[in-house]
C-alpha cells in the first residue's frame, strides 16, 4: 500500500509524464484536485459541533440505513475480531 505522500508523488509524476495519454493525465489531474477538496468542509463542521451533537447527528443519519446491513456489519466485525484474537 502506498503512503499518502508516496501516492501523491506517483500521481504527480504520472500527470507530468508525456508518454501518458492526455485523457489519463487529465483524469489524474482531476483526482489530485478532488483529493485537495476532500475533508475541507468536515473539519470546520466538526470543530463547531460538540460530542453530544455529533452523536445526535450520527444517530439521525443511521436511521436512513436499514437494520439488515447493520446486522451484517456487526457480524462481519465480530468475525474479524475473532480472527485477530
Amino acid at each position: 500500500m502506498l503512503l499518502p505522500d508516496a501516492a501523491d508523488k506517483t500521481i504527480t509524476a504520472l500527470v507530468s509524464d508525456a508518454e501518458r495519454s492526455p485523457a489519463v493525465r487529465a483524469y489524474l489531474g482531476q483526482v489530485m484536485q478532488l483529493k485537495d477538496k476532500i475533508g475541507t468542509k468536515e473539519p470546520a463542521k466538526a470543530s463547531v459541533l460538540t460530542e453530544a451533537s455529533l452523536r445526535v447527528e450520527r444517530r439521525e443519519r443511521l436511521k436512513a440505513v436499514s437494520d439488515e446491513p447493520l446486522i451484517d456489519l456487526d457480524d462481519y466485525t465480530k468475525a474479524w475480531v475473532a480472527k485477530h484474537r
